[in-house]
């Protein structure tokens, strides 16, 4: 599993700042949100709810930054990719 490695490779990380649950039920606030796959990999179905549920997480002036492809990809599993034009209208509101 991805967390005991990170665990194995940082002994020194707060165990109480690793997280192991569904995004979605998450209910913690925050000032700023890093990106990074998470959301390339979310089926097409899924990244309304992403976008929703990243406003939710997000302190008032919070913000989210992040690595987004700007390119949709015919594979079968994740990545699947994505345009500017779709992450304007899904993060914009």
């Amino acid at each position: 599993m991805a967390i005991e490695r990170f665990k194995t490779i940082v002994p020194d990380f707060p165990e109480s700042q690793i997280l192991d649950e569904d995004f979605f039920t998450h209910h913690r606030h925050y000032d700023l949100l890093v990106e990074q796959t998470f959301f390339s990999s979310l089926p097409m179905n899924l990244r309304k709810e992403y976008a929703k549920k990243v406003h939710s997480l997000l302190t008032e002036g919070g913000k989210m930054v992040g690595h987004l492809f700007n390119n949709y990809f015919s594979f079968v599993d994740p990545p699947f990719g994505g345009r500017s034009e779709e992450y304007e209208n899904l993060f914009q509101p």
